[in-house]
C-alpha cells in the first residue's frame, strides 16, 4: 500500500536523519535557562518541530522541555515517544570520525543518535506523514 511513498520519501528521510544528527544535543540540564537542556538540544527540537510543521502537522514546543507533533482527529490519543538528546561522544570513545558529522558507509549512517533515538524519531515522523496523506484518522497520533 505504501511501497511507492516509502521509496519516494527514502532520500528525504535519510537527509533528515543526517541533519538532525549534526546537532551536538548532549543534555546539559539548567533550570534557569530558556534552554533547559542546552542550546543544542533546543536546536534539535526546533529542527524537528519545523520539519513537522512544514509537513502539515500541528506542533508545540513546551518551554524547551519537550515538544509534540500531532495529526488526526478524535478524543483518543496514540502516543509515539522519542528523544533527541544523546550521550556525549568523543573520538577517543572508538569513533573513527566526528560523531556529529554524519557519514554514510556501507549503506549505513554513522553518527551519534542514528539508532538512539534521532533516527527512529525521524522514521516515525515520516511514517506519520505517509499515513496522514493517505488515511483519515479517527484518533490523534
Amino acid at each position: 500500500m505504501f511501497k511507492n511513498e516509502i521509496e519516494n520519501s527514502k532520500q528525504d528521510l535519510i537527509n533528515s536523519i543526517i541533519e538532525v544528527c549534526k546537532f551536538k544535543s548532549v543534555s546539559e540540564f539548567n533550570e534557569n535557562s530558556k534552554y533547559p537542556f542546552g542550546e543544542e538540544c533546543n536546536k534539535a527540537l526546533e529542527y524537528v518541530l519545523n520539519l513537522a510543521k512544514d509537513m502539515g502537522f500541528k506542533t508545540k514546543n513546551i518551554d524547551g522541555y519537550c515538544g509534540y507533533v500531532e495529526i488526526g482527529e478524535g478524543k483518543e490519543l496514540i502516543g509515539i515517544i522519542g528523544h533527541l538528546d544523546v550521550v556525549p561522544a568523543n573520538i577517543e570513545d572508538g569513533w573513527n570520525s566526528d560523531p556529529f558529522d554524519p557519514i554514510i558507509k556501507d549503506n549505513k549512517i554513522y553518527a551519534r543518535g542514528t539508532i538512539d533515538d534521532k533516527g527512529p524519531v525521524m522514521a516515525a515522523l515520516y511514517a506519520m506523514k505517509m499515513i496522514n496523506e493517505r488515511c483519515k484518522l479517527n484518533k490523534r497520533v
